[in-house]
């Protein structure tokens, strides 16, 4: 499948508060040679911040992935639609990329937009320069009881700002 750019307005067009909430995956290629992670996000967003475009995404600690992303200088947050839900779950939301190498060898269709990695079936991508790194962890969350929940018993999250540097959206037939 083809790919236009698109500015980020019409990238946004949509609900920007919606677009996190099903089949989304971000990639990232580390330093070594054919080490690209692939992780699902339940959390993420798209603003402002130094002036310019970011997406953020949230990456929890124990996942293999984030060593990835912290070596990596761009990476691709690539939404699907909701006939990916399912797919995106099962297989990229649960296997580690520690295990298999999910993004040559999974369910979806392996590509490179900008060089940075993308899948295929993705219906609308955002490629990212990697802009700030910082850590969510229950030590810096605010007496809020749902969101402390979130951090009962393990490390937290590191919080990765993108700048985004194109977006993208599959091509109309």
């Amino acid at each position: 499948m083809e790919f236009e750019k698109i500015s980020l307005e019409e990238f946004c067009a949509e609900n920007p508060f919606r677009l996190f909430d099903q089949g989304v995956i971000a990639l990232a290629e580390g330093s070594e040679e054919e080490n690209v992670a692939c992780i699902t996000l339940g959390w993420g967003g798209i603003g402002w911040l130094f002036g310019e475009p970011m997406a953020t995404v949230y990456i929890h600690r124990s996942r293999y992935s984030e060593h990835v992303f912290d070596e990596a200088e761009r990476f691709a947050v690539c939404f699907f639609d909701k006939e990916y839900d399912d797919v995106v779950n099962r297989y990229y939301g649960s296997l580690s990329s520690r295990d298999i190498d999910k993004f040559h060898e999974g369910a979806l269709s392996p590509d490179y937009l900008d060089e940075v990695p993308v899948f295929k079936e993705a219906n609308r991508i955002l490629i990212c320069e990697k802009a700030t790194k910082a850590y969510l962890s229950a030590d810096n969350v605010y007496n809020h009881p749902r969101i402390q929940n979130w951090y009962a018993n393990d490390g937290g999250h590191t919080v990765f700002n993108g700048k985004v540097l194109a977006a993208y959206c599959k091509k109309s037939l």
